[in-house]
Order: C-alpha cells, then sequence, then structure tokens
C-alpha cells in the first residue's frame, strides 16, 4: 500500500483569483459613473415610454406622437417646476445659512442646560465642548468641499446630455437593447431572459411611479403643513424632503427629522 505525501498547496489558482479580483473591483471603480449614468438613462426610458403608454391608452394619443408629446410634457414639467421653486429655495437656503450659526449656538446652549439637569452626563461631557459647533463646522467644510464639483457647469451638462441621449434612444427602440443581450444566451434559454428582462422592465416602471408619487406627496404635505405651523423656510424644508425621499429607507427617515 502505498503511502501518500501530504498535498502541495497551489499557489496559482490563489494568485490568479486574487489578481481577477483586484483588476475587477478596478475596472468597476473607472466604469462606476458611466454605469451610473447609464443605469438613470435606462430609468429615465422607462419612465418615458410609460407616459408614452398612458397618452397613448388614456388620451388616445397616436402611437407616432406618443413619445414626443411625452418628451415634451416631462421638459416643460421640469421648466416649470424649476422656474417656480429655483428661485424661492435659493433665496430661503440663503438666508437659512446666514441664520444657521445662531441656530447653531441655541442648539449648543440648549444641550447644555439638558447635560446640567442630569449630573451623570456632566463627567462625560464637558460644558467646554462645543458639540454642535464642532459639528456645524465639519458640515460647513464638506459643503465647502463638494459645491465646487457639484456646479462645475461642463462636466454636468455633459452628463445630462449623456442621459437625455441613452434615454431617448433606450426609449424609442428597447427590443434592440433587449435583444443584444439575449443574444449572450443560447438560443434555448432566449424565451426565459426576455421574460425575466420584461418583468424587470414592469418592475422599475411601477418603482418609478411609486417613487415620484412618494417624493412629489411628501414634498408637498411637508411644505403644506410647515406653512401651516409658522415655520420658516417651509418651502425650502419641502422640497429637501422631496427629494432625499429617493434614497430607499434612511431618505424617508432623514426628511421627516
Amino acid at each position: 500500500m502505498s503511502e501518500t505525501g501530504p498535498r502541495r498547496f497551489r499557489y496559482a489558482p490563489v494568485l490568479t483569483a486574487t489578481v481577477l479580483t483586484v483588476l475587477i473591483l478596478w475596472l468597476v471603480g473607472s466604469v462606476a459613473d458611466v454605469v451610473m449614468l447609464l443605469f438613470i438613462g435606462v430609468l429615465l426610458a422607462i419612465y418615458l415610454d410609460a407616459l408614452a403608454a398612458a397618452l397613448r391608452r388614456h388620451l388616445r394619443v397616436a402611437a407616432r406622437l406618443a413619445f414626443p408629446a411625452a418628451l415634451a410634457a416631462s421638459i416643460a414639467a421640469v421648466a416649470l417646476l424649476f422656474t417656480i421653486l429655483v428661485p424661492p429655495v435659493v433665496t430661503q437656503t440663503q438666508q437659512l445659512l446666514k441664520l444657521l450659526p445662531q441656530y447653531t449656538e441655541l442648539w449648543q446652549h440648549t444641550f447644555e442646560s439638558f447635560v446640567q439637569r442630569i449630573p451623570a452626563l456632566a463627567d462625560v461631557v464637558h460644558p467646554q465642548q462645543s458639540i454642535v459647533l464642532a459639528l456645524y463646522d465639519q458640515l460647513a467644510t464638506a459643503v465647502q468641499g463638494v459645491l465646487p464639483k457639484l456646479f462645475l457647469g461642463v462636466h454636468v451638462l455633459i452628463n445630462v446630455f449623456s442621459v437625455a441621449v441613452m434615454a431617448i434612444y433606450l426609449a424609442l427602440s428597447p427590443d434592440t437593447y433587449t435583444g443584444m443581450l439575449e443574444s449572450l444566451v443560447p438560443p434555448a434559454r432566449r424565451p426565459f431572459v426576455h421574460h425575466i428582462l420584461r418583468e424587470l422592465g414592469d418592475t422599475l416602471r411601477a418603482y418609478i411611479v411609486g417613487q415620484l408619487l412618494t417624493m412629489t406627496v411628501l414634498g408637498i404635505l411637508t411644505a403644506i403643513g410647515l406653512y401651516i405651523l409658522g415655520v420658516p423656510y417651509a418651502l425650502t424644508f419641502g422640497v429637501f424632503s422631496g427629494v432625499a425621499a429617493i434614497v430607499p429607507f434612511f431618505g424617508t427617515l432623514l426628511s421627516t427629522t
């Protein structure tokens, strides 16, 4: 009976897997912006297709006119919203930023009085530590670093143009691109893949409609409620609540705090 020696550890598969993992992560990080723009374009294309289908179904718009009408209506709605909301929101935001240091000092005094009422917290938090002001300074520093990147006009315009072009092409001829994906699988599996892609499209369409309704209702109700309560900058907080709701789970929680 022959004795077998200890098995040798094969370094080649582990090294290959490690190198491939690093390369894949590097590739994903390099094209993350492009993938995000493509995903936004797909969502916008699904929205335009759903709006065109609604125009054909409910308003009896001709098929060849439904998509241009949906595109024109969307552009007009966005332009109207920007015209109505952007000037007052910008004005209120500027006023809020000017008053924010006063609010932080008030919050700091309130926090210090709360600490003084509870002796156990006095040993942990010292009155000299301006926690709220420190948070405000960090937030201001972060905003100062983010704003220049957000308002790079040329970069933003290129991204918007790219997303718009991708969305229009995807909405006009979705079968071309889904057919390309289906061609990557064996012919026997293509009906199943076609069914999966159709289900994904229906699910994303329902998600977009529900998300837009949620953002709109939450923003309007927040602005109206704060206005009735006499809270200043109600419109700004309402817009922020509606926009923040786009983030799953945490967006709604953040917008209502």
